[in-house]
């Protein structure tokens, strides 16, 4: 009875190792989310500074090239936001299914 009880202890503690190593690829995904969010930020500032750099350096007596330019700058802004935005939502919604999902098949 000792025996049969060591052996099912061990198949369970080999499943409950296999379940949480099978979310390890899922886990880095959402971690990486995020990071992926601030580096589309950076790119989106970059761009929008980039295009105020040129900016600063041409014609800026005319009140059309200022507005096409400040234009072209806050949709750099827009989109560094919003690829930020993205990242974290993605992340959080993902971190939470995985933490509703992984009790689940542990206790199974």
């Amino acid at each position: 009875v000792v025996l049969v009880d060591n052996v099912l202890e061990q198949h369970a503690a080999f499943d409950g190792d296999e379940v949480h190593s099978s979310y390890s690829l899922l886990r880095t995904f959402i971690w990486a989310l995020p990071v992926l969010g601030l580096i589309g930020t950076v790119i989106g500032i970059s761009v929008a500074v980039g295009g105020f750099a040129q900016f600063l350096g041409g014609d800026i007596d005319d009140v059309s090239v200022i507005k096409s330019n400040l234009v072209h700058i806050t949709a750099g802004l827009s989109y560094a936001f919003l690829i930020t935005l993205l990242g974290l939502a993605t992340s959080l919604v993902l971190m939470l299914l995985t933490s509703a999902t992984q009790p689940r098949e542990e206790n199974a």
